[in-house]
Formats: C-alpha cells, sequence, structure tokens
C-alpha cells in the first residue's frame, strides 16, 4: 500500500521544492492565483529550511519530520482527505474511529513525503496558468515535474478555501489521484477486516516507521 504512495509523492516533493530551483530552469509561469501562491509559498519555506538544516538532517535524518509538521503539514486539509478517501465508510464510522483514521493517515502521509524528500535531487517544476474556480469556489493548481530525461509529468493539486486559509484536498500525478487511489485500497481493507482493522493496520504501519 505504502509503496504505491511513495511512488506518488516523490514527484509532488519536487513541487513543493522547485520553486528555489526555477531560476536555473528558465522562464516559468508565476503563481498567479492566491491558491497557487500559498502552493508556492509552502515550497520556498520547504526549500530555505532544507538548505539552512543540510548539515543537521544528514547527521538525524529524523529531524525531517519535525519540518515537515511545520511547514507541509498546515497546508492539507488531512480531515477532508481522509473523508473523501474513505467515502462511504466515513459516514458509518463512529467519532471516535473518524478521528483515529484521520490521526494514523496524516501519520503515515508525513512519514512517506518525509522520507522522499530525504531522497531528492536537483529535479525542477513549473507551474502552469491557473484554472478558473469551480462552481463551489476551489482551485486546481497546475504544474509539471521535468525529469532529466522522458517527458514532463503533470502534477495537479486541488485547493479549496477552509477558515480562511488555501487547503489542499487531493493531488493527481499523472493522472492518478491520491485520494481515488486509496478509496479502493481502504474500501476493500474496511469490507474485509472493518473500520478498526484498518486504523489498526495504519497504526501498525506507522510504527514500523511507515516502510
Amino acid at each position: 500500500m505504502h509503496s504505491i504512495l511513495h511512488r506518488l509523492l516523490k514527484p509532488l516533493c519536487a513541487l513543493l521544492l522547485g520553486i528555489g530551483l526555477f531560476a536555473a530552469a528558465g522562464p516559468v509561469t508565476a503563481a498567479d492565483t492566491p491558491a497557487a501562491q500559498a502552493v508556492e509559498d509552502t515550497a520556498s519555506r520547504m526549500l530555505v529550511a532544507l538548505k539552512q538544516q543540510r548539515e543537521a538532517l544528514r547527521a538525524d535524518p529524523s529531524k525531517i519530520y519535525g519540518l515537515v509538521e511545520r511547514i507541509a503539514v498546515p497546508r492539507f486539509d488531512f480531515e477532508a482527505i481522509s473523508q473523501w478517501v474513505l467515502g462511504r465508510n466515513w459516514r458509518g464510522a463512529s467519532p471516535e474511529q473518524r478521528q483515529r483514521f484521520t490521526a494514523e493517515f496524516q501519520n503515515l502521509l508525513v512519514r512517506i513525503y518525509s522520507n522522499a524528500l530525504l531522497e531528492y535531487s536537483d529535479e525542477t517544476v513549473r507551474f502552469l496558468p491557473g484554472a478558473a474556480p469551480n462552481a463551489d469556489g476551489d482551485v486546481l493548481v497546475r504544474s509539471e515535474f521535468v525529469r532529466r530525461a522522458g517527458p514532463a509529468v503533470p502534477i495537479n493539486y486541488s485547493v479549496h478555501q477552509k477558515n480562511g486559509q488555501w487547503l489542499i484536498y487531493d493531488v493527481t500525478v499523472d493522472g492518478v489521484s491520491l485520494v481515488a487511489n486509496y478509496r479502493t485500497t481502504f474500501a476493500n481493507q474496511v469490507r474485509d477486516q472493518g473500520m478498526d482493522g484498518l486504523i489498526a493496520s495504519l497504526a501498525k504501519l506507522n510504527a514500523s516507521g511507515g516502510r
């Protein structure tokens, strides 16, 4: 399960870091909406923090988790991600099960994302012209992950406003939605193990370091 997410999130990590590499990549389209600017600002903060703490991270890679919790996590709406990933199983879950699932799923995403950041090399990302908000006011922030060889990979953020902040509730990498991908996986686990079984499997995975 987690290997699929790792494959999806490695180019996403480049998106969050790529803002600091745009000058080397040549002219790109600047963020042209408040939603895109929010993503770009997060990228810039993460890049600065990684550069400032490069030696500390080499000595103790576990410090990356603190950086991600402080900088990247506030940009994601993990409650919305959890709700849409579970689909109808969210409606059937108790408040306590919802809280436990959200916490364990967030922990898993943070660990995989953090581990992918430690593997980051000098790929670049360019933002594309922004799309108009949909009827609900949500915005699709579009970008391309530019590889050293092969075609660019499209990476799109689905972003909405919550409590006055632009927050990410889904990521699509090369046409594969994180939410849609995990909805099927988790639905099968709930069917076979129940909601508590799914939560227990995530807790076990997190206890092992998310690997």
